[in-house]
């Protein structure tokens, strides 16, 4: 009987490597599908990607001075038609003189792009305000750089970095129940000491509302790359601890979106991070694909 029990809680040791554990409701639509991770043998690894830089811009539809920052944004994106820079434009509810909406618009701003700015990115002293990679620079006291004109030096300062993390993503789109499945593959190309995360962005691009513009209102200006939600925690998900070269993690997740937003414009960014203390590095960052 003895060796029976011993061989069962053997199984379920071995076993539990596989296991999908069930669903997680992250209280804000997210659903956590798939949590997987095993070793890759050597001739199973892939060479490692080229890091992927993004810039957090706080903005508002009020904000006199944005519309600069987002064609700054856009030109370093354009910059680098490798697709290798991504902008996640957030929408604070806290600085409602700037981002709150005109009559009769939707609601840009979120509860998530206040929670980044309040516990990850720090409350900038006015807007436009931007982060590149949640790093702080040389020179540099905070993770957020008044302005933009730094922008730029600081994202070909990153794109000098290798990353040590791969990501593959794919999400598909159910209409009927406005929900999205993100997909998602990560593959250490070399060790890491410390806990990282991952972050999952929806963002919604091509949404036309009003904009002020220094003296003037534009009607029908585009708002791009707007953060609607983070499918995980706006913190950060754990995707391993020290993982060594090879390690490999499936995580898959459910969410549901508004039904006002245009999934046809959806961007899908996912993040790995870190999260010790002060330091919210982000080590890559690549667009999940619509899978058809």
């Amino acid at each position: 009987m003895k060796n029976i029990l011993t061989i069962c809680a053997l199984y379920l040791v071995v076993s539990s490597c596989d296991e999908t554990p069930p669903p997680i409701d992250y209280g804000t639509g997210g659903v956590q599908l798939a949590d997987t991770t095993y070793v890759l043998g050597n001739t199973q690894r892939s060479d490692a990607q080229e890091k992927g830089i993004l810039i957090e811009e706080f903005s508002g539809v009020k904000c006199v001075n944005c519309p600069a920052a987002h064609e700054e944004a856009k030109r370093i994106i354009d910059e680098n038609p490798e697709a290798r820079v991504f902008v996640a434009t957030l929408h604070p509810l806290s600085i409602a003189n700037q981002t709150s909406a005109f009559e009769g618009e939707q609601h840009l701003s979120n509860e998530f792009s206040e929670n980044i700015m309040n516990y990850i990115l720090g409350k900038p002293d006015g807007i436009p305000a931007g982060s590149v990679d949640r790093y702080i620079f040389q020179g540099q006291t905070k993770r957020i750089a008044l302005g933009f004109s730094s922008w730029g030096n600081f994202v070909k300062e990153r794109l000098n970095l290798t990353t040590p993390i791969n990501i593959k993503s794919v999400y598909t789109i159910d209409t009927t129940n406005q929900s999205i499945v993100v997909k998602s593959e990560f593959e250490c190309t070399e060790a890491v000491e410390g806990t990282l995360y991952y972050t999952v962005h929806l963002l919604e691009n091509k949404i036309i509302q009003k904009q002020k513009d220094n003296s003037q209102t534009i009607n029908d200006y585009e708002h791009n790359h707007v953060l609607r939600k983070t499918l995980t925690f706006y913190s950060g998900d754990k995707l391993y601890q020290s993982p060594e070269i090879g390690r490999f993690v499936r995580k898959d997740f459910s969410s549901n979106y508004d039904v006002i937003w245009n999934p046809g414009n959806f961007e899908v960014l996912v993040l790995v991070h870190k999260k010790k203390g002060n330091d919210w590095e982000i080590l890559h960052v690549v667009e999940s694909q619509l899978e058809q």
